[in-house]
């Protein structure tokens, strides 16, 4: 008879296996997926916040470089560092997990049904105006401007060099010299205070102190500099031209004048015509100032001026009107709230009443998960009355039942993540050499965090399961100890005569 009800308790412990499995794996979900804290340590343990700065920005500045003329080379690699750096002043680390955890503990719980609204709301008009005191402090007076800067002049020198045309006296500039000229005209101080200028007036913009701004760089200044700067280098090189020339007589020298088409050096000189005669007799300075003035002006305006229409215009009506958006979560924060959620699936052509279903089902199961452990432990408890001859029997049954199942569940689930799941996350699910930016960076951290979410969750599992394996084991031996191992001891005492 005790065979007969053993045997007939096989189905049931099939039965308790596949129920106790899947308590293991709902609760296991519980704890993940619908935990926020599962979200903020997988962030935590993918240094997702370091990450942005350390990668993602860094190949966000070499896309850049892809994106800007072809002709202006920036130098990205000098102002990696640095723009990471202020980035990292900016909103460091710290400040983006404190706004990803908040954001996660707020909004979750609305998704697994536990609340029916929420709002979240990110402050940001601080980190404006931090970004616009360390932008001037860290990079306009700081090595990456330095690099802007001679970026900035060499490709001036690029402009005004396809522009240049023939001079007069065979005057030839290489890029070098037109470099150093510019740099006399357009100091780097002077363009660093221009630059710090066009920042406030953008800061202004953005936090909503001002519906327009208008930058305007005065550069007819710069520019007679630059002219008067090359013009000094036009009459060295003049001057060693003229100084290179083979002597002749006078006679000679105005035979040849009188043939000499305008603008250029004569064959000969008399030995005792100076440099500073020769400019006089043919208005040398005024002939090479004009040319060069005509050269310089052609690519650098008198005036540059930039206002907030030209940036709308640039933009596009969807951009502008992402802009205004931008200035006004700025200005008085960005607020999301379920309103916004939903408004954003309706607009998809999602169905509200499928997410508010979802939403319910999803917070039932939650709250009614000590429920779903009752049926498991149930079944158990037949098993071990089936099983059993007396209470102690029982016990024996129902807790080396549990043991078995939850070594079992334990081996499998290390067996198959090992063997199984793992090999296959290792290939990539997301190639980065696919894709290319910040996308293959993306992708690369991509494939990190779901090999760590893989894991972490195959490792609940596992826990669970061990902690039932312990909890199961540690009563079977204390019965053990109680029933067998005790009175035996106590067989042994000597009496008392």
């Amino acid at each position: 008879m005790m065979w007969f009800r053993r045997i007939a308790a096989i189905p049931l412990i099939i039965i308790f296996v596949v129920l106790f499995i899947g308590a293991l794996v709902v609760t296991q979900i519980n704890n993940s997926f619908a935990s926020p804290g599962f979200y903020n340590s997988q962030l935590q343990r993918a240094d997702m916040y370091n990450f942005v700065y350390d990668k993602a920005l860094p190949a966000a500045l070499d896309q850049v470089k892809t994106d800007v003329s072809p002709d202006f080379n920036l130098n990205v690699d000098a102002i990696k560092a640095p723009v990471a750096s202020a980035a990292r002043k900016i909103a460091p680390p710290e400040w983006l997990q404190t706004q990803a955890e908040t954001a996660s503990n707020t909004i979750i719980p609305y998704f697994v049904g536990k609340t029916d609204s929420f709002t979240y709301t990110l402050v940001l008009k601080d980190r404006v105006e931090l970004a616009d005191e360390v932008v001037k402090s860290d990079i306009i007076h700081g090595d990456a401007f330095n690099s802007l800067y001679n970026d900035g002049i060499s490709y001036a020198a690029d402009r005004v060099l396809q522009n240049i045309g023939t001079l007069p006296y065979s005057l030839t500039f290489s890029k070098v010299d037109i470099e150093n000229a510019l740099k006399q005209g357009i100091p780097i101080d002077w363009a660093a205070s221009q630059a710090s200028a066009g920042v406030d007036s953008l800061e202004a913009y953005m936090i909503g102190d001002t519906n327009h701004f208008t930058i305007t760089i005065y550069l007819q200044d710069r520019v007679a500099e630059t002219i008067t700067a090359l013009a000094a280098l036009a009459d060295q090189k003049i001057e060693a031209l003229f100084y290179s020339l083979p002597t002749c007589s006078t006679t000679q020298f105005n035979q040849a004048v009188q043939a000499l088409s305008t603008g250029s050096l004569p064959p000969c000189r008399p030995a005792d015509l100076t440099y500073q005669e020769f400019k006089n007799m043919f208005n040398v300075d005024a002939r090479v100032t004009s040319s060069i003035q005509q050269i310089v002006q052609g690519q650098i305006p008198n005036q540059w001026t930039y206002t907030d229409a030209q940036l709308i215009a640039k933009l596009g009506s969807k951009n502008a009107q992402t802009l205004e958006d931008m200035r006004g979560w700025i200005k008085n924060g960005y607020t999301l709230t379920q309103a916004d959620v939903r408004n954003e699936i309706a607009k998809n052509n999602g169905d509200l009443a499928s997410f508010d279903t979802a939403r319910h089902r999803i917070n039932t199961v939650r709250t009614w998960l000590w429920a779903l452990w009752l049926i498991p432990f149930a079944v158990l408890i037949l098993i071990a009355l089936l099983c059993g001859r007396n209470w102690l029997s029982r016990a024996f049954w129902g807790l080396g039942t549990l043991f078995v199942t939850s070594l079992a569940i334990y081996i499998a689930v290390t067996v198959s993540y090992a063997h199984a799941v793992e090999p296959r996350l290792t290939r990539d699910l997301f190639h980065p050499s696919e894709y290319q930016g910040v996308a293959a960076v993306m992708a690369e951290k991509g494939n990190e965090v779901i090999r760590n979410v893989a894991g972490s969750f195959a490792s609940g599992i596992e826990w669970m399961a061990i902690y039932t394996m312990i909890g199961s084991g540690v009563v079977i031996l204390g019965l053990i100890i109680w029933k067998v191992v005790l009175p035996r001891r106590r067989g042994t005492t000597p009496q008392n005569p």
